[in-house]
Formats: structure tokens, sequence, C-alpha cells
């Protein structure tokens, strides 16, 4: 009886052994296993407005999830709800669409904070692009920070 329960646990070492530490398979060696990061942003002393940026270009679908904060680190005066705001450009499927993510208030230093996360599809040869904008006042002599990360998921 004892040489039956060492051997099953003999068993059961070798099976945790050998099935522990395989990560995800690929049935293609050159394609990287999900998730993996395909972007990272990291803006500091940021005082203005940025436009459109292309933060990668996937070339087939997937599908992308974006992490990240914004804070306010020197406030302005404004009495307005004066925010900074983080918008995602992805398209789809159904053609280019946005959606506002982040936001921070202009005039809350430190807790103007926005933490979040967002999930979207992307077509294949279509850009993910991000932009801040201030919205609702003015954010003028307020400066923001915005890190975040974009990884493919699928």
């Amino acid at each position: 009886m004892a040489k039956l329960a060492l051997y099953s646990s003999l068993i059961v070492l070798w099976v945790c052994a050998n099935v522990s530490g395989q990560g995800v398979k690929t049935n293609n060696p050159t394609v990287a296993p999900y998730p993996h990061i395909v972007r990272e942003v990291q803006l500091t002393g940021q005082t203005s407005p940025i436009p459109t940026t292309t933060l990668f270009t996937p070339k087939s679908n997937g599908l992308f999830r974006f992490s990240g904060v914004m804070v306010v680190t020197t406030g302005n005066q404004c009495q307005d709800n004066c925010t900074w705001t983080t918008t995602i450009g992805f398209s789809p499927g159904t053609g280019a669409t946005t959606q506002e993510w982040l936001g921070a208030n202009a005039a809350v230093v430190g807790g103007g904070v926005t933490p979040g996360t967002l999930t979207v599809r992307n077509n294949g040869g279509q850009p993910l692009t991000y932009s801040v904008t201030c919205s609702f006042g003015d954010c003028s002599g307020s400066v923001y920070e915005l890190f975040m990360t974009v990884e493919q998921i699928q």
C-alpha cells in the first residue's frame, strides 16, 4: 500500500512538473503569444492639447487593451470643471470611431486622477490613435501627465 501511494505521488509530481510553466502556445512560431505590449506612452509636463497621434497600426484584425492614468500635476484656477480628456481612435469594422477614455480636472492637483482600461477591436491596416483635448472650459496654466500601455490581447 505504501508503494502504491509513493508511486502515485511520483506520477502526480511528474505531471505537475511537465505541465506547469507551459505558456500560451501558437501554431505559428513566428507569432508572439498574447497578450503582448505594442506601445507605451509616458508623457510628463504637458501643458497643451495633443493632436491625433498614431500609436500602432496592426497588420491584421485584433483585440487591443488600453491601460492608463492621467493626472494633473499643476492646477489652474478654472471654476468650470475644466478637464483634460484623452480620446482613443480605432476602426472596429464599422468605420473609424473614437471613444473618450481618460480625463483629469485641470484645477485639481493629484486628485484629478482618472485611471482606466478600455478594450477595442481594430481592423488590420487601420491605425490605433489617441489625442488629448481640453473639455469644458480653459485648461491653460495647468500641467498634466499621461501614462498609457497598449496591449494586443487577441
